[in-house]
């Protein structure tokens, strides 16, 4: 990373996959981001997954154990 702009949208992004906020597989945030060419369609996809996955009740996570 070779400017503040890519190491702020690294940072940005790492916390975001840390909270689970985006799916921590995609790649093309950070540079989108650090490069200001992040769209609202980018954004959209980008937090569409994580927002309409289901989410795990307390229930299923007891039969799971």
């Amino acid at each position: 990373m070779s400017n503040i702009n890519e190491i702020l949208a690294k940072q940005i992004v790492d916390k975001l996959k840390e909270e689970k906020l985006i799916n921590a597989t995609d790649k093309q945030l950070v540079t989108k981001l650090a490069n200001g060419s992040m769209k609202e369609v980018d954004w959209k996809i980008a937090l569409e997954e994580i927002i309409n996955k289901p989410k795990e009740t307390t229930e299923s996570k007891n039969e799971a154990e």
